[in-house]
């Protein structure tokens, strides 16, 4: 974790405005093993999440608890579709089952409440920004406390 540390004083010195980290987890069409399993997301988000005090880290807060392991959230693999040649790819980016020719046919085809349930076991060291920061944006409807942390996180900070 050094070096995130190194790069993320490296770009402040640079005055880049903010840096987004995101935990990556081996999905089917990567076939490697160097990707972190759930608890080593957990773990090295432990300090990413004390780094995010001292740097301006482009992850909300609570997507940052969610990859230490704080919080749970469920997916939401449709706030980040794709549409290739082949057309709507489904049920996320990653997870590219099928391909829908239409929005409608995409929309309506897949089981939206089985991918956000996380049940499928591709999706069990998951915890990919893109299919939760829409997820920690939904929750805030549910807590008064989440919200003003969103609010001062985004004009505060």
């Amino acid at each position: 974790m050094d070096e995130v540390e190194a790069l993320c004083r490296l770009l402040q010195e640079y005055r880049v405005d903010g840096m987004l980290l995101s935990p990556g987890y081996q999905y089917v069409s990567v076939e490697s093993d160097f990707f972190l399993v759930r608890e080593e997301i957990h773990h090295k988000f432990q300090r990413v999440l004390e780094l995010s005090k001292g740097y301006r880290l482009t992850s909300t807060p609570m997507f940052l608890e969610f990859a230490a392991g704080l919080r749970e959230y469920p997916c939401s693999p449709w706030s980040t579709v794709t549409y290739t040649p082949q057309g709507w790819r489904g049920p996320c980016y990653l997870i590219g089952e099928k391909y829908y020719r239409t929005w409608e046919e995409f929309w309506q085809s897949v089981d939206w409440d089985y991918w956000e349930s996380r049940q499928d076991p591709r999706c069990h060291n998951c915890k990919m920004h893109s299919g939760f920061e829409a997820s920690v944006v939904l929750g805030l409807r549910n807590s008064p406390k989440d919200m003003l942390r969103m609010a001062v996180w985004n004009f505060l900070e």
